[in-house]
């Protein structure tokens, strides 16, 4: 009897040892699992987390980028731009000594003397006043002489109605054309030819400008 109730009890333990044995393994398993699973999931939110801070990086580079190109392009259109101009203003610059050198051609000519009228009224006309000076280069100062300062007279009478006084001084310009000066040397107009190209030069010159920068 001893010896089945012994044989039976290590039978018992032997059963219990093999339910503790596989209840361990399934926890086992079971843990290992979960841990599986845990690690996985943990691994794809660092996934998607590494994605989400690639596409910000990609997205912060693209507008740097975007940025950087927009420069690159504004300097780019801007030295075109600046190169446009100084073309312009070269293009002025020979323009105008040809120019110049024409009217300084056209003084020597017995036309001249018509302009010349034409530049005289154009500074009583600004002036605006009864005794006007005239100084005058040295070639314009030889064509105005007392037939031709007495015709400039009648013409503003017939154009304005104003009578006026005009004297030519003695004093003679280093350079073409003509200084309109009030008698009482408060106003003048200046009629030299490198006023008037002046004049018309910066007003080309803007209208280059505009046309160059939009």
């Amino acid at each position: 009897m001893l010896m089945e109730s012994m044989a039976e009890q290590r039978s018992s333990s032997g059963i219990l040892q093999k339910e503790i044995e596989s209840q361990s393994t399934k926890e086992a398993e079971e843990i290992l699992g979960q841990a599986e699973r845990e690690a996985r999931r943990i691994l794809e939110n660092a996934r998607k987390e590494a994605e989400k801070i690639r596409a910000e990086i990609l997205r912060k580079a693209e507008v740097q980028a975007e940025g950087i190109r927009r420069k690159i392009l504004s300097s780019v259109h801007l030295e075109m731009k600046n190169q446009a101009l100084r073309a312009q203003e070269e293009l002025l610059s020979r323009i105008f000594r040809d120019v110049i050198k024409k009217l300084d051609a056209f003084r020597q000519t017995k036309g001249y003397g018509e302009y010349l009228k034409k530049f005289v009224i154009e500074g009583i006309l600004a002036l605006d006043t009864d005794k006007i000076r005239i100084l005058s280069g040295d070639v314009e100062k030889k064509c105005l002489n007392n037939a031709m300062v007495t015709q400039i007279k009648k013409d503003v009478k017939k154009q304005t109605g104003r009578t006026v006084s005009l004297t030519v001084a003695e004093q003679v310009l280093p350079e073409s054309g003509v200084v309109m000066v009030s008698a009482d040397e408060r106003i003048l107009f200046d009629n030299r030819f490198s006023t008037r190209m002046r004049r018309l030069r910066n007003t080309l010159r803007l209208e280059a400008i505009k046309r160059v920068m939009g």
